[in-house]
């Protein structure tokens, strides 16, 4: 489910400012324990509106009363610099994540230039034919036996009303875009027309 977040979440606020549980003294303890407790059924209602905004008003609130009760806290020197050690060290991780990543993607792409080269060898020596490339009615053929093999009905009546509003389709393709060979794809439409007709396994039924 989509959520949006929330502007004034205490918890990223905290971890923002390198604050933990133990920090806090009882009043901000107390507070945070209600705000957590409303982010809980906001999470849980996420789209109504009434919550949301209690919910930010309430992380609002428990922000400032937090900066209010622990302001030496925020701003201490110790506390700021155990803050940004966390983000270097958050920093240092996606770093070497995205090392890794590249690494991959680069080892990923030399075999796949070493499998190019060993296919031209091996064209060029004979152990391999070369690639047939495919022409374009056949490509048009093959998407439309896709479509048809891909239609989930096992109904006789709508497995042929989808055969032929493809024949139909096709022909007219063919003929605005001045091509030829309509019939090879009608036959191949045939064919997988008879392979989905639950007719096929009535005969095979019959026949054992």
């Amino acid at each position: 489910m989509c959520r949006d977040m929330l502007e004034n979440d205490v918890e990223k606020y905290l971890k923002k400012q390198g604050i933990k549980g133990e920090d806090l003294n009882e009043a901000a303890t107390r507070a945070f324990t209600i705000y957590k407790k409303i982010k809980e059924i906001y999470e849980r209602n996420p789209n109504d509106k009434n919550i949301k905004q209690n919910a930010e008003k309430n992380g609002k609130d428990v922000i400032e009363l937090i900066k209010l009760e622990l302001s030496d806290k925020v701003n201490s020197k110790e506390l700021r610099k155990k803050a940004a050690q966390a983000f270097t060290e958050k920093r240092k991780g996606s770093l070497k994540q995205l090392k890794k990543s590249e690494e991959a993607v680069s080892e990923l792409e030399q075999c796949r230039i070493r499998l190019r080269e060993d296919r031209k060898q091996k064209v060029a020596s004979g152990e391999l034919k070369p690639p047939v490339k495919k022409s374009r009615v056949t490509k048009v053929k093959e998407s439309f036996i896709r479509i048809l093999k891909l239609m989930p009905s096992e109904d006789q009546k709508v497995i042929d009303q989808s055969e032929q509003l493809l024949r139909k389709c096709a022909t007219e393709l063919f003929k605005i875009n001045g091509m030829n060979k309509i019939q090879t794809i009608i036959k191949e439409l045939e064919i997988v027309g008879d392979k989905k007709s639950p007719k096929v396994d009535e005969k095979a039924t019959k026949a054992a």
